[in-house]
């Protein structure tokens, strides 16, 4: 997947964890086989299979909300797990990805070494949105248009861009539920003037002009725009969380 491969090089990057991949589970099997990697190394490698009871896969789509964070695996208790004993891996951030209404695999972020800062809430909510893009390009269903699988591949890869910073997803987020406020009232839940900069002179421009959203500088309210849906999809989607079933 030409898109998957672009998303892990700037994401390894942005996350300061140097390996990406995506996988297949089987769980009746019990085997994990390993589709895309960025950062190869060990076993793991494209189109290798691995016994899923030596992952740390195994208790991410095992988590109740399908995601699993480690920072730093020996301070947390990994050290003694077959899945660190395997694969030396001293930082992973992995969720779910659901396709179909079913557990596809998992989509995961990890490093040989432990991060030096903790995995944000941030974070986890971009690799989260990340899986759902991605069991919507997996996803051979119809789904009502409420559901993010019904945005058409083009512009969900748009409205995956928009949602890259958290400056423009504290701007649609805002929107959710009110459908306008006042760019005041959106500025307040941002850190620091230099959010505010971003905020003014980068997100809601950016976003006016992809007509996710109408930035009314006048009168210094925003409304959503001609696309907002699609974004909205994704964002729905990320706080209903994947439905892994009963574990």
């Amino acid at each position: 997947m030409e898109k998957l491969d672009r998303l892990f090089e700037l994401e390894t990057a942005e996350f300061e964890l140097e390996h990406a991949f995506f996988s297949r589970i089987d769980t009746d099997a019990g085997t994990q086989r390993f589709d895309v990697v960025h950062g190869a190394r060990g076993d793991l490698v494209p189109d290798n299979t691995v016994e899923l009871g030596t992952t740390y896969c195994r208790k991410t789509i095992q988590s109740p909300d399908g995601t699993l964070v480690v920072s730093d695996a020996q301070a947390e208790g990994w050290g003694d797990d077959p899945a660190y004993e395997r694969f030396d891996l001293g930082s992973y951030l992995g969720t779910t990805v659901v396709a179909d209404d079913e557990p596809y695999g998992t989509l995961c972020y990890a490093n040989t070494d432990p991060r030096a800062d903790a995995i944000t809430d941030e974070e986890v909510t971009l690799v989260e949105i990340e899986s759902q893009w991605l069991g919507a390009l997996l996803d051979k269903r119809t789904r009502p248009p409420a559901d993010v699988s019904a945005v058409p591949s083009d512009r969900l890869d748009s409205a995956m861009d928009a949602l890259r910073t958290a400056e423009r997803r504290v701007v649609l987020s805002s929107l959710l539920e009110t459908g306008a406020t006042s760019v005041e009232s959106i500025a307040l839940d941002t850190d620091g003037e230099a959010t505010r900069e971003l905020l003014y002179h980068s997100s809601l421009p950016r976003l006016a002009d992809d007509g996710y959203v109408t930035w009314d500088v006048d009168s210094g309210t925003v409304a959503r725009g001609p696309n907002f849906t699609d974004v909205e999809s994704v964002l729905r989607s990320v706080t209903r969380g994947p439905d892994t079933g009963s574990q």
